[in-house]
């Protein structure tokens, strides 16, 4: 028998009896053979994950005075002969710009010691070429100041193409897989004759490390032109690739160095003459 205890409470003179609450049951415990199994658990939500920030661009509005050393190397052969032309150029690099959130440069600079040696020995030099950095047509083009009166021949378009390989676009916000494309036109010297190239780049960053960004480039063009003399037309199509790989300083925003390879194949007519020509170029540039 189970005894109720009751506790005497004062009150208009009187006293009740007050019950004591029951007593609350232990939790069950599963029971295994001889051993004590206790419930399950619930699992905890697993928390997020802290993640480190996605690095993008914002390189420097102005760049100043900053150099590079250059070194392109070409062949030129005919196609049905033996015939293969080689040239080595080189050239040291100056320049500044003015960059916007786009990642359109536009500023100015200068090419020293440009150099160019062909396989027979010859050499053509120009000793220094002031040259401007434009937004043109869709693309950073790099053209002499003041610009050049005539001569599809002349060094001293090859002397600012180089420069080229250095006014690279990255438009801010672009981090690792970030892509953009950019189309441009212009007129170009090719087997002696100025032809229309319109070019399509393909960009990506592929790679962020510390300082350096990777930046790859895959480059298309198309050309067509036609020169010559009275009565002696030469006419030239023709289409290639480019693929360039370059490192920039997030810092700093330029190119610290890079490496290019491309192929072009034209089509040249020269009165009732025809060939094709295969050209290869390689270039590397590199901070100094």
């Amino acid at each position: 028998m189970v005894a109720v205890s009751a506790v005497a409470m004062a009150g208009c003179g009187g006293s009740s009896l007050v019950p004591l609450p029951a007593p609350v049951p232990a939790p069950p415990v599963a029971v295994e053979g001889a051993r004590r199994v206790p419930e399950p658990v619930p699992a905890s939500v697993p928390g997020v994950v802290p993640t480190a920030p996605v690095r993008v661009v914002a390189f420097p509005a102005r760049v100043l005075s900053t150099g590079w050393r250059v070194e392109r190397e070409g062949t030129m052969e005919w196609e049905g002969t033996r015939e293969v032309r080689r040239t080595r150029e080189e050239a040291q690099l100056t320049l500044q710009w003015e960059r916007d959130a786009g990642g359109w440069l536009r500023g100015r600079g200068s090419v020293a010691g440009y150099r160019l040696t062909a396989g027979d020995g010859g050499v053509l030099t120009v000793p220094s070429l002031a040259v401007l950095l434009v937004v043109d047509s869709g693309a950073v083009r790099v053209v002499p100041d003041p610009p050049l009166v005539a001569g599809c021949d002349r060094e001293e378009h090859s002397a600012a193409q180089l420069a080229a390989m250095v006014a690279i676009r990255v438009p801010d916000g672009a981090g690792v897989g970030s892509r953009w494309e950019e189309r441009s036109a212009g007129v170009e010297c090719r087997a002696g004759v100025s032809v229309r190239v319109t070019r399509v780049l393909r960009a990506e960053v592929v790679r962020w490390s510390g300082d350096t960004v990777t930046v790859v480039r895959e480059v298309s063009v198309v050309l067509e032109g036609k020169g010559g003399r009275p009565f002696e037309v030469v006419r030239v199509t023709g289409e290639g690739t480019e693929r360039q790989e370059l490192q920039l300083s997030a810092s700093r925003g330029v190119v610290t160095r890079g490496e290019g390879r491309g192929a072009v194949r034209l089509r040249v007519w020269d009165g009732p003459r025809e060939a094709g020509v295969r050209q290869e170029v390689r270039w590397r540039v590199e901070g100094r």
